[in-house]
């Protein structure tokens, strides 16, 4: 088992000053499809908010969970019945 960094104090300028600090996360993860965490209902929300600003019902998040992997066209194809493609 390897043993956790420790974080080193430079001078300001010195290249080591990028080092990690014992507060920062040493890694980020971006989970843009929904394969680490399930966000198709918050994404949902979103839709459906538009939805109702616009003077639309809300959808079933049963409707719209096959499309929140699709990203903003997919859902908004969802929603709306707008074709990205078609208006580009």
């Amino acid at each position: 088992m390897s043993s956790p960094v420790e974080p080193t104090t430079s001078a300001p300028g010195d290249d080591a000053a990028a080092a990690p600090c014992e507060d920062m996360p040493r890694v980020v993860l971006f989970d843009f499809d929904g394969t680490l965490a399930d966000t198709a209902a918050d994404l949902a929300a979103a839709v459906n908010r538009m939805r109702t600003e616009q003077g639309h019902e809300p959808l079933p998040l049963e409707k719209l969970r096959p499309f929140a992997s699709a990203g903003a066209r997919g859902l908004v194809h969802a929603a709306f019945g707008v074709n990205a493609r078609a208006h580009s």
